[in-house]
């Protein structure tokens, strides 16, 4: 036996031995020294392979504790993001399990530690054929014709162990957790042991710990736009039952393959989470702070918080109870975020995913959101950077159902924020009108709220009008704000220009009555820099006048 080296065209057929490492292994400086080789317990591995290998009719094996020398950095590395490839063109995979007794039945199996080991998850998934041999070299069985039992061990699809489907098949979620229960005795190497199974390659970072995770997660996202990669589960070391979980905040992405392990309350088993069909309306962006993502937004009612809830749908799952026969379930999953300030979010209770269906609350529209960005260090904001709040309080059957620019404005908490630019925005109110006489069915009527203000001043020029009236102008304002192309003097000019009223109150007839309904606003500055506005709602049974204020007594520096 020796150690050759061989590259492209002239790697011949070859046999691979997976394994746990022990002690005595040899290693590549090891090899030159027969006399010490010949007796570590290791080499016995090394001895044993090779003599398979022979007997099946192949001349080459490799073992990676002597095939790679782990002193020079450039080619541990090297190995390390070609591994996956190395054992799926391997002829023959030899699994040897050093603490299985020959004859030991399918108990005993189980408890094998190569099963929770990291690096030999792809040792199983990559190679084509896989021999599995007991502490005396047994042979007991091969991958394909133990599938069954394999995945009953391992949690892994049946199908991608009988090679029955290709590994790209499976969603990003439900290949990481695969990885889940799985230990290395680096840190880093629950990152690198799973390059492979992404087809990824990034640098060895030794000494980084748990960013190791964070960079392999990164990688992904830039290769894909599979967002099941956000569908994991914070499991806290301690649970805090009197905590509100809708008060834990963190980063969009993953600490550990251990948090997508996400077993289903209501099924009973390990949650089977599949790709969306469509994922998003753009390219997800990898930023120092986490991601810019442009997607649809669900605004979803949550029965703990009373409220909605801003929630991005990542992934899908669907099956059949294990606990109710004939119980099937074919759900939508996404993670709640929380909007911190304008286009900018965190999650929000990460201790579980949002589940939704038929019979989810959701509202009638969803929120377009462009070049959003989801927060993963969350040092990177500060609730200082908003410079001024306006907070909307709505009466029944009144709310805002579209907002310029959307990013500053959070549907939760109904709250306008607003940045260094000063505040400016409007948004288009929904007043629905309950039956105001017997024999009249409930009328949905519209108004336009519009305001601006500069930064450095504590008033605020702002005006309530019905929208159809002055549908056109207010449609070019909304326009120009959504693309953040107005300040708030351009404003002031083209409202004094337009036929568009200053006032704090609008009224509306409802069609085809003599009845109409009429949107009054009130507004307070409190504690600085924040607003607080109060709408208010009445029916009336004729035409009621409002206040005109002249535009030119906004007292606007220019």
């Amino acid at each position: 036996m020796d150690i050759v080296e061989r590259f492209g065209a002239s790697i011949e057929p070859y046999v691979i031995l997976s394994h746990t490492w022990e002690d005595e292994e040899v290693t590549f400086y090891d090899w030159d020294k027969p006399s010490i080789r010949n007796e570590m317990k290791g080499f016995q591995k090394i001895r044993q392979t090779c003599e398979l290998g022979a007997a099946d009719g192949y001349r080459y094996a490799w073992v990676d504790t002597c095939c790679i020398d782990k002193t020079n950095s450039t080619e541990l590395s090297e190995a390390i993001n070609s591994m996956f490839k190395w054992y799926e063109d391997a002829a023959v995979c030899y699994v040897y399990l050093s603490d299985l007794r020959d004859g030991a039945g399918d108990e005993a199996l189980k408890e094998q530690r190569w099963f929770k080991r990291g690096w030999t998850l792809q040792e199983l998934i990559a190679p084509r054929e896989v021999q599995f041999f007991s502490q005396n070299w047994l042979r007991i069985g091969e991958k394909a014709g133990m599938a069954k039992l394999l995945s009953e061990i391992t949690s892994i699809n049946q199908d991608i162990l009988s090679m029955s489907q290709d590994l790209n098949d499976f969603s990003v979620a439900e290949r990481m957790s695969w990885a889940s229960g799985r230990e290395t005795t680096r840190q880093e190497d629950l990152a690198y042991c799973l390059l492979g199974m992404f087809g990824v390659n990034m640098p060895m970072l030794y000494g980084e710990g748990k960013k190791a995770f964070l960079r392999l997660q990164q990688e992904i996202i830039k290769t894909t736009n599979d967002l099941s990669i956000f569908a994991w589960e914070y499991v806290p070391v301690v649970r805090r039952t009197w905590q509100d979980p809708n008060n834990i905040t963190c980063g969009i992405f993953a600490e550990s393959p251990s948090e997508f392990a996400i077993r289903d309350p209501v099924v009973g088993s390990k949650l089977k989470i599949t790709a969306l069909k469509r994922q998003t309306e753009g390219d997800v962006t990898v930023t120092n702070a986490g991601i810019k993502i442009t997607c649809r937004l669900q605004l979803v009612w949550t029965r703990r918080k009373g409220n909605y809830s801003y929630v991005l749908p990542i992934a899908r799952t669907h099956g059949e109870s294990t606990r109710k026969r004939n119980m099937f379930f074919d759900d939508d999953l996404g993670v709640m975020l929380k909007k911190v300030d304008s286009g900018l979010f965190v999650r929000q209770n990460p201790l579980s995913l949002v589940r939704m269906n038929k019979r989810t609350k959701r509202l009638d529209v969803d929120r377009y959101c462009p070049n959003a960005y989801i927060l993963n260090d969350l040092s990177m904001w500060s609730p200082l950077d908003r410079y001024r709040e306006l907070r909307f309080y709505w009466p029944p059957g009144v709310r805002a159902i579209r907002c310029w620019p959307w990013a500053d404005w959070d549907d939760e908490t109904g709250v306008f924020m607003t940045g260094r630019d000063g505040p400016r925005g409007s948004m288009l109110i929904e007043v629905k009108v309950e039956d105001p006489i017997d024999n009249i069915p409930a009328q949905i009527m519209e108004f336009m709220f519009v305001f601006f203000g500069p930064l450095d001043e504590d008033y605020l020029t702002y005006t309530l009008v019905e929208y159809g009236p002055y549908q056109m102008p207010l449609d070019i304002i909304n326009l120009r704000l959504h693309g953040r192309d107005m300040s708030h003097q351009e404003m002031f000019h083209a409202l004094r220009r337009s036929p568009i009223p200053r006032q704090h109150s609008a009224f509306a007839l409802i069609p085809r009555t003599e009845y109409g309904v009429r949107l009054s606003v009130q507004a307070v500055e409190t504690k600085p820099p924040k607003w607080e506005f109060s709408m208010l709602v009445d029916s009336f049974d004729h035409i009621s006048e409002v206040d005109i204020l002249p535009w030119s007594d906004t007292p606007l520096h220019v």
